[in-house]
């Protein structure tokens, strides 16, 4: 919570273009915590998508990645439409990833989009496979 804090405020400091990519690890502010006086408040990204774009892309990465995820979106409900199963799984793999992006994994991490994309496509390559048959 200290490290959403913080970086929520560092968002107001270039909240249009952002501080740019990386700047998070750059952030040297610390707290004390238990017995350590001088702990780091973010640790190489703030464990929150939402926070990590804005801070580090601005209103304009915000806009971009909002509608990114309105075609994702808009294409899915189109593709749910034929099959309930491919709707009730995609629609579990999106919680589960939108929960770990906003408490867990830094959103620049290559390995966490790829795991996202490998499972995007499994499950789709299952249920269009299903509804052709």
């Amino acid at each position: 919570v200290i490290m959403w804090d913080y970086t929520a405020g560092r968002i107001w400091e270039r909240p249009f273009v952002g501080h740019g990519f990386d700047a998070v690890r750059t952030f040297d502010a610390s707290t004390p915590l238990g017995q350590v006086d001088n702990w780091p408040i973010v640790s190489l990204h703030p464990h929150n998508a939402g926070l990590h774009i804005w801070v580090e892309t601005g209103l304009i990465g915000v806009f971009f990645a909002c509608f990114s995820l309105f075609l994702i979106g808009r294409s899915l409900v189109d593709l749910g439409k034929s099959s309930k199963y491919f709707s009730a799984a995609m629609s579990s793999f999106i919680m589960g990833a939108s929960v770990i992006s906003a408490t867990t994994y830094g959103v620049w991490q290559d390995w966490w989009w790829a795991s996202m994309i490998i499972t995007a496509a499994i499950i789709y390559g299952l249920f269009t496979k299903t509804n052709k048959k």
